[in-house]
């Protein structure tokens, strides 16, 4: 290849500018680095893709981009996708108009794969999850380009120490308490939880997280969530529609447990069961192939595996964007039905394992971690 010009594509300059962004101040790219990117045929994701390739060829990098079908959660990866991302690349990267899809194992000259999957100490039930402790990098469910645009070019070096300082906080905090004028009104320990923070310093190995970013999340301590959760901004990670769900009604949510036990509300109300239930369903029929057991699957459908908390100040929770800018808005928070990130939330595995991860965003919460107060009415009390 040294004698040979390098080709790229005829991409928007801007987007090659944001792009330039990601490699040198999120990913810290690296002459002779290998980079796989798996994005989807639609124009935003496709476009972003081929803007990432530009600038991984100006880096010297060596990126490689797969495209397959859009997926949802409820579907399969294409095998091929799964084999390549287990060459396990220095950087890798997910951008896609839905999701990457569930890993049902693949083949490599006959030779079959399935999760678990070990490499070293590491043991993951998806190849990208092992990806992320082999490499860095970093996914974009749901992306479009006007967001791509809009929210990379944050201040990072501000962003990033103060969701170090909020990130600090929650670790390991005894009681967690969310309420809001919505009708809100929940208590949660993380004892033994470290919190991750997802501001963009993906330079390392093992690092990684979405773009945009900007959100500081744990997983809550299991069996101690009790209380209501309204949502009233939006739902993602949803097989419905564009996998996301600005809310114009809100759904209220009781906890027992850590687990869901009743759903209320209007239609959007009626779209989370239907969800719920879908994924229930697909826990059973994926079982055999994905190499798990579905009653324990199924069991974590109800789960409440994530707590977040939104960093980024550019990042507007506007009717035509998605989850992926939502759950990032400043001042709010956001929890997840679906698995967890682990104990550790920034490496894993998850301590709860299923197929889906609903997050859901509450506007302007007060939060009250071990009897201080974090944030008041959705503005941090905390100086950054």
């Amino acid at each position: 290849m040294k004698n040979i010009e390098k080709s790229t594509f005829k991409v928007d300059k801007e987007l090659i500018r944001i792009s330039d962004i990601v490699m040198e101040d999120v990913l810290g790219a690296k002459s002779g680095e290998s980079m796989l990117i798996v994005t989807n045929p639609e124009e935003d994701p496709l476009s972003i893709s081929q803007s990432l390739f530009n600038s991984a060829v100006k880096y010297e990098v060596e990126p490689i981009i797969i495209v397959q079908q859009r997926r949802s959660s409820a579907d399969s990866a294409d095998p091929r996708v799964l084999a390549a991302i287990s060459t396990m690349p220095d950087i890798y990267a997910s951008v896609s108009s839905l999701r990457l899809g569930q890993d049902l194992g693949f083949k490599i000259l006959d030779q079959e794969y399935k999760r678990p999957y070990i490499i070293e100490d590491n043991e993951r039930e998806h190849v990208f999850r092992l990806a992320r402790v082999m490499g860095r990098g970093f996914w974009s469910p749901t992306i479009r380009i006007d967001v791509w645009k809009r929210l990379l070019s944050v201040d990072y070096q501000h962003m990033q120490p103060f969701g170090g300082k909020i990130a600090g906080i929650v670790t390991n905090a005894e009681e967690v308490f969310v309420e809001t004028e919505k009708g809100t009104h929940l208590t949660f320990g993380c004892k033994g939880m470290t919190a991750a923070s997802s501001t963009g310093d993906y330079k390392e190995k093992g690092k990684g997280g979405n773009l945009p970013t900007g959100e500081d999340f744990i997983t809550p301590e299991p069996g101690t969530m009790n209380g209501e959760i309204v949502f009233d901004g939006g739902f993602g990670g949803l097989s419905y529609g564009s996998g996301s769900l600005f809310l114009k009604n809100p759904i209220k949510i009781s906890v027992k447990n850590g687990r869901v036990e009743h759903i209320d509300g209007k239609e959007e109300a009626e779209i989370l069961k239907r969800e719920i239930a879908l994924y229930t369903k697909r826990c059973y029929e994926m079982a055999e192939k994905g190499n798990f057991d579905p009653e324990k699957y199924a069991f974590n459908v109800k789960n409440i595996g994530e707590f977040g908390l939104g960093l980024n100040p550019r990042a507007e929770l506007r009717e035509d964007s998605s989850l992926l800018e939502w759950e990032k808005v400043l001042g709010s928070c956001h929890f997840a039905i679906g698995y967890d990130f682990g104990a550790d939330a920034s490496k894993g595995p998850p301590l709860n394992q299923t197929l889906n991860h609903f997050d859901g965003l509450i506007k302007k919460p007060s939060v009250i971690v071990d009897g201080e107060p974090l944030m008041q009415k959705g503005s941090y009390t905390v100086q950054s």
